[in-house]
């Protein structure tokens, strides 16, 4: 069966209409003869009431007045119809029922659609409207009335039902609904099935207009070509749907580009002040860690100098204590001579020589012997140092190899996100007692595992992720037809947001007005927007003022607030005022500037004032001579500065010695040089009256530093114990050489120096009180302009947007609920579908969160692939590691083992070396004694033994006097060493802490340059020197410190963090690991010092750090901006691609098509209205024709409308390539132009609405083409019908004229209705002024067509033989009757016959209509 057969099979068609209570109907019913029904009456019987009452209220339900007069006018009231006329009937209540009956053309199968009215004279009127859907029929089962016994007369009376009891009988099969459009979308849905109601409302604007056209003054050519126009099926929204959907995702796409624009734009001011706050850090940390350096390295000099000075002192000490010996030594054997010069025994005195030289003899044998064993121990000792030697090279050798295994396991480690690999090799770095490599392994596995379940998980989620999408979209389909239910609710919600919207309008006014004095917070904005939004739906006006009132309230706690922190900071201005006032009067009051010094240096110099020890700094003691240059006396000054001499005391040389050893200072110690250049050839003595310091202690200071030209870095002069310095300001003071940095001028040598200094420091300082003034000025100033901020405020809160006529239309828009369809049961299971799927992705994430957690790896397949192998390859090396650690190990124990029993020997060796020095004492002292002997047994005579015998007690008693001297000496140095040592175990201690903290620095600035947020982190990065040198330069900047760097850095966080609110940005506090931080060494002499260094480093370590959420990962501002231009440059490209898709796939391809089907629809159905109106044999021989024509092209770069409806007619595949082009620059010309239209003043969604509404219109075929009619008559050929031909017509060629057309139009418009869809048509004294043979033909055209209708005529009976059947009911009405009586006639097609009372006149008419299908 054909498609036509089935839709006339299937279509609905009029079977009955009933008016209960209504007019001055009791209950009357009119059967259609298959659809078509004719009512004749004279005038004021009631032949156009009844049928302007069931079409098109019965329709649409729409009852206003002009609906019901075919003149238009608003004078007849539905109210009036259903109580009637005062005074014919007095009722002043009334309750009635219209309703049109349907039935399917080839079936049993009834549907009934329906209104209740009920009105109340002087009141509004009630209505309802219904469908009965389970075939049921009023009359037969279902009736709208129930029946009451009137008390009064026991009569049985009609009463029609409520609306509650209507609800009640259909019940389950059918609906019941309170509002006009409700109704008009159950007729709709149920019988026509048009896409949308604005379709449906169109086609009821044509109904009326049909429905009297000849008493329409607008009638002519020209609006019948508009109609005929509208006629045409525009392309519905489904058919668009793909266009709108790509315009609608290239709207989100230049949302989404705008979005990320804006971020990138906050981004990139938030980026600038974190760059100046990294750069700073960065600096500041090298600067910190550089410094660190310099005071280890000075304490390293210092403990070097402090061990070469230990040393001297040793060495002397050993030849103290060797004197001591020796002394003693001589002292013995004086006193045996002198017993033996007592006894003057010669013989005994030779055999004493005898038994020493034996004695000599031993000793000198044992010497022998223990000096082969020492050479013995020695070629062992140089053995065991060769073995030491090869086992720390082969330990160098496996420390290296373990540095490049743990550099790949590194590497690895951080592609693979190993974060224990850090700890664990550290562990190992630090040798730490509960190291394992067992753990390590079992870590390493673990971890591997995981990164295994990890990417097992998510090749899982992959999976779910792609069913999910498929899932989605059916999802979407079916969200599609249940969102073509609620459009009636979207549009009555159209005037509550634009009355929202006018509210939101008022707020962003208010804000755009008053903003500067009530600031609200975007979040208290967009919070009052919020409110606003959801309005009487989910918040209440307090919610909109809310914000308001927090930020009025905070607005006046800030100005407070603001106010008390200028009179604070007014307070503290007088405060410094007073403090900077003290200054100046100090500096007025002085009469000679001192330089700055310690006070331990001061408290020095009272001392020696105390103590009566005269004394002279350098600078108060000396002036230039008047030939010196100014610039020669700066540098000679600023030399002297840095060499420590300017602020040195010159104390007399013979009260040197008085000076306290405790006390602090500097005093210069003169070496006059004679045949050199010196300062005394720059300055000149100035003694001071009343201090006994002569010219010549100063002229023996100046004399004693050399001028010179100073060598500053090659190398050291050879005499390098002195002080030198040049003219230029290079020096050198002993190991110490350089230059000093420049200054304005001389300051403290010379009287009028420090006179100009002086005045230098007031006029500073009463500088700085002047604009201390006016810094005060200007707060009084700010405090003034807050109070009126204060007033300004309130005053902006009482302008604030008040609650308007909104409320009034929430209460409206609550009554109309919109029903929800079936459809949601369907979107409920493919939604119940998909929240399975997304639960089980929910657990998946979850699952894969608590897999991952602690895994700084982005959750993709790709990345945990190669983690997985990563990790592989970080195994293979963790067990060569091991294996190198255990060599390393054994290496290190031999070499610990040699160590021992190199000390072995050493001890050995100096044992015997001790051994060997006794020895040589006791052979020294041996022949000592022989020689004396010897000396003895020469001597002749008494003289010479008595004269020996007194220099023997001389020189006895002079050795204790020198023995005391010694040991004097001896204790002098013993007590310097301990000192020495003492101090050389602390310095030891600070050089160790001092180490630690430059390697704490080091790691601090690694840890920074790890961070790459001002260095890239691929290769080696820049050293501590490269970045003062490079970044150094920021620390000098004035005004610029970490805390002003910082807070500039908060500040733009706080002020983007609104924009990029999306990104969880986060500002946090982190500092370096504490590895190795060292504990400050406790009884030292610097503690305070090194405190400090330890101070700062805990201080200066912590920074800020800016992370920022994107794709799952926490990024830093610079990898997100990155991120951002890649989105961006994707989007663009996406962008592009969709624009190449809307002219080539969607228009082209897609909407091409349609149009091309449609073009060609219009087409036939021109040439079939054509071949409708040829087939018209009229009484005039006027006959018509309709011609569509192109239109030509608009622009030069767009097709004539002939030229594309010829491509698009074409076979696609056989189209040329420039065919194709000239298809696509045509289309996109036009939508170009489109664009330019709607971007003309809107922007978001209305843009895109509006853009999609121009395309719309650029897309509406029908605006290519335009209608001519023309017309024939007997001796004229066809010609245009213009209004001017028009109006020379007849009434009844006029009818011709406009009937035919708008007949076309009608059924154009039905084409948009679903195919099972009756042909509604009604006529209001039809055809009236046309002759018999020309109604005959309207008859036949309407048959042709396929309407069914009502048509009312004072003399039409209708009965031609081209209607195959036909209803006739004559309406009988004697004048200004209450009543109308109704005689029924049936035309069978071929002859008129009187339908009997009370016949089931519903049979009748179907056994006609059978017989027509037949």
């Amino acid at each position: 069966m054909t498609r036509q057969n089935t839709r006339e099979q299937d279509q609905w068609r009029l079977s009955r209409a009933g008016l209960i209570n209504f007019w001055y109907y009791d209950d009357e019913e009119f059967h259609f003869a298959d659809g078509r029904l004719l009512l004749r009456g004279a005038n004021g019987s009631g032949k156009s009431v009844t049928m302007q009452s069931l079409i098109t209220v019965l329709l649409d339900g729409v009852k206003t007045p002009d609906r019901l007069d075919s003149f238009g006018s608003r004078s007849r009231r539905m109210e009036d119809y259903l109580l009637g006329e005062k005074e014919l009937v007095n009722r002043d209540e009334r309750t009635g029922y219209l309703y049109l009956e349907y039935k399917r053309r080839a079936s049993a199968q009834y549907l009934t659609t329906g209104i209740g009215l009920q009105a109340r004279r002087g009141s509004s009127l009630d209505f309802w409207g219904f469908v009965i859907t389970d075939n049921r029929r009023i009359r037969h089962d279902l009736l709208l009335y129930k029946e009451e016994i009137n008390p009064l007369d026991g009569t049985v009376e009609r009463v029609p039902l409520t609306r509650a009891e209507l609800e009640r009988a259909i019940g389950p099969g059918g609906q019941v609904v309170r509002s006009q459009k409700e109704y008009m979308e159950l007729v709709n849905r149920h019988i026509f099935g048009f896409a949308s109601l604005e379709q449906y409302e169109e086609l009821m604007k044509l109904l009326i207009q049909l429905r009297s056209p000849k008493l329409s003054k607008d009638f002519k050519p020209s609006v019948i070509y508009d109609i005929l126009n509208e006629a045409l099926p525009p392309l519905s929204d489904e058919e668009l749907r793909p266009l709108s959907e790509t315009i609608e995702s290239m709207q989100r796409t230049k949302d989404q580009i705008e979005q990320l624009e804006r971020d990138k734009q906050a981004l990139g001011r938030l980026c600038r002040n974190y760059d100046l706050y990294n750069t700073y850090v960065l600096a500041e940390k090298a600067d910190l860690t550089h410094k660190a350096e310099r005071r280890f390295a000075k304490l390293q000099r210092e403990r070097e100098e402090l061990r070469q000075r230990l040393a001297e002192d040793g060495r002397q000490l050993a030849e103290a204590r060797q004197r001591r010996e020796e002394l003693k030594r001589e002292e013995a054997v004086l006193a045996r001579e002198r017993e033996e010069l007592q006894q003057h025994d010669a013989f005994r005195a030779q055999q004493q020589k005898q038994q020493h030289e034996t004695q000599l003899n031993q000793v000198t044998a044992l010497q022998r012997d223990k000096a082969a064993k020492l050479a013995e121990k020695q070629r062992r000792e140089r053995q065991e140092q060769q073995k030491l030697r090869d086992y720390e090279a082969r330990a160098e050798e496996c420390r290296g190899r373990q540095e490049e295994l743990l550099q790949d396991m590194d590497d690895a480690a951080g592609q693979a996100a190993f974060a224990e690999h850090k700890t664990l090799a550290g562990a190992l770095a630090q040798e730490n007692a509960a190291f394992s490599f067992a753990a390590w392994r079992r870590a390493a596995g673990s971890y591997t595992g995981r990164l295994s379940e990890v990417l097992g998980l998510l090749r899982r989620q992959a999976e779910l992720q792609l069913r999910r999408q498929e899932i989605d979209k059916e999802l979407g389909e079916e969200r599609r037809v249940l969102d073509e239910f609620r459009a009636e609710y979207r549009r009555l919600e159209q005037q509550f947001g634009e009355a929202r919207d006018q509210l939101l309008a008022d707020l962003y006014h208010w804000c755009q007005q008053h903003g500067r004095w009530l600031p609200l917070e975007q979040d208290e904005l967009r919070d009052a927007a919020q409110a606003i939004q959801g309005l009487y739906e989910t918040r209440s006006w307090p919610d909109v003022e809310a914000p308001l009132a927090a930020a009025y309230g905070r607005r006046v706690q800030a100005i407070n607030q603001e106010l008390g922190l200028i009179n604070a900071e007014l307070k503290g201005l007088e405060g410094e005022e007073q403090e900077l006032t003290a200054a100046l009067n100090d500096w007025r009051a002085r009469r000679d500037p001192e330089p700055p010094r310690l006070s331990d240096a001061q408290a020095a110099r009272a001392l020696l004032t105390d103590r009566n020890i005269p004394f002279l700094p350098l600078y108060a003691a000396v002036e230039f001579n008047a030939d010196v240059p100014p610039d020669v006396r700066e540098r000679i000054e600023a030399a002297l500065t840095d060499m420590g001499l300017l602020d040195a005391l010159i104390v007399p040389r013979q009260r040197r010695q008085d000076i306290p050893q405790d006390i602090y200072g500097a005093v210069i110690q003169p070496a006059p040089q004679i045949m050199a250049v010196t300062l005394a050839d720059y300055l000149h003595p100035t003694p001071v009256d009343g201090v006994a310091v002569t010219a010549a202690d100063i002229d023996d200071v100046l004399r004693s530093i050399i001028v010179e030209d100073v060598k500053l870095w090659g190398e050291a002069a050879e005499d390098s114990a002195g002080a030198a310095l040049a003219a230029n300001g290079a020096y050198r003071i002993g190991p110490v050489a350089g230059k000093a940095p420049r200054r304005q001028a001389a300051t403290f040598i010379g009287r009028q120096a420090r006179e100009a200094y002086r005045r230098q420091q007031i006029a500073a300082l009463e500088e700085q009180l002047a604009a201390l003034a006016l810094k005060q000025e200007a707060l009084y100033g700010r405090a003034a302009g807050l109070q009126e901020a204060l007033e300004r405020a309130s005053q902006a809160k009482a302008n604030f947007p008040a609650d308007t006529a909104l409320r009034v239309l929430h209460h409206e828009k609550l009554a109309v609920a919109a029903n929800i369809s079936r459809q949601e049961q369907a979107v409920e299971r493919v939604d119940a579908r998909l929240r399975a799927v997304v639960r089980d992705l929910q657990e998946l994430r979850g699952a894969l969160a608590q897999a991952s957690a602690g895994i700084a790896l982005p959750l993709r397949e790709g990345d945990y692939a190669a983690a997985v192998q990563a990790m592989a390859d970080y195994q293979a090396s963790l067990h060569e590691l091991e294996l190198c650690c255990q060599d390393y190990a054994n290496l290190t124990a031999n070499a610990r083992r040699c160590r021992e029993f190199l000390a072995d020997i050493r001890q050995e060796v100096d044992d015997l070396k001790g051994e060997l020095l006794v020895l040589d004492g006791q052979a020294t002292q041996l022949r000592l004694t022989i020689a004396h002997l010897e000396s003895r047994l020469q001597e002749l005579g008494a003289d010479e033994l008595k004269a020996r015998i007194q220099n023997v007690a001389k020189r006895l008693e002079e050795i204790p006097a020198e023995t005391a001297v010694v040991i004097e000496t001896i204790a002098m140095l013993q007590a310097n060493i301990d000192g020495g040592e003492r101090r050389l175990a602390q310095l030891a201690e600070s050089c160790a802490f001092l180490d630690q903290v430059c390697r704490c620095w080091q790691q601090t600035v690694d840890e920074e340059l790890k961070l790459g947020l001002v260095y890239p982190v691929d290769g080696a990065g820049p050293t501590v020197a490269a970045i003062i040198q490079e970044k150094g330069a920021i620390l000098k900047q004035d005004r610029l410190n970490r805390t002003t760097v910082t807070g500039r850095l908060s500040e733009s966080f706080y002020a983007e963090n609104n924009v990029l609110m999306e990104y969880r940005m986060q500002l946090e506090p982190v500092a370096a690991e504490p590895h190795g931080l060292p504990e400050l060494p406790a009884n030292i002499d610097d503690s305070d010092e090194l405190a400090g260094e330890l101070e700062r480093l805990c201080e200066k370590r912590q920074r800020l750090v800016i992370t920022l959420d994107y794709d799952g990962r926490r990024l830093n501002p610079y990898q997100l901006r990155e991120a951002l231009d890649r989105q961006l440059d994707t989007l663009r490209l996406v962008l592009s691609e969709k624009d190449k898709e809307l002219y080539e796939e969607v228009i082209l391809n897609n909407i091409g098509r349609l149009i091309n089907r449609r073009i060609s629809a219009a087409e036939q159905w021109v040439e079939d209205m054509n071949r409708l109106m040829r087939q018209r044999d009229t009484s005039s021989g006027l006959r018509f024709k309709l011609e569509w024509k192109a239109r030509p092209a608009e622009q030069d770069d767009e097709l004539d409308t002939e030229d594309l409806v010829r491509l698009l007619h074409a076979d696609p595949t056989a189209l040329r390539d420039d065919d194709l082009s000239k298809i696509e620059r045509h289309f996109k010309a036009r939508i170009e132009r489109a664009k330019q239209a709607s971007d003309g003043g809107t922007q978001g969604a209305e843009s895109a609405t509006t853009f999609q509404q121009a395309v719309r219109e650029v897309l509406d075929y029908r605006r290519w083409f335009q209608f001519r009619l023309y017309y024939e008559q007997a001796g004229l050929t066809w010609r245009e019908l213009t209004d001017r031909a028009f109006f020379r017509f007849s009434g009844g060629e006029k009818a011709m004229a406009m009937y035919i057309p708008l007949f076309s139009a009608v059924y154009s418009r039905y084409q948009e209705a679903r195919y099972d869809a009756p042909y509604i048509i009604t006529l209001d004294e039809a055809f009236a002024g046309v002759d018999e043979n020309n109604i005959r033909d309207m008859f036949a055209l309407v048959e042709q067509l396929g309407f069914n209708y009502i048509m009312n005529s004072q003399a039409l009976w209708g009965d031609y033989d081209v209607v195959p059947a036909l209803a006739v009911y004559e309406l009988v009405r004697p004048k200004n009757s209450p009543y109308v009586t109704v005689v029924h006639y049936y035309w069978n097609g071929q002859a008129r016959t009187l339908a009997a009372t009370g016949e089931d006149e519903s049979g009748l008419f179907e056994v006609a209509a059978a017989t027509q299908t037949d």
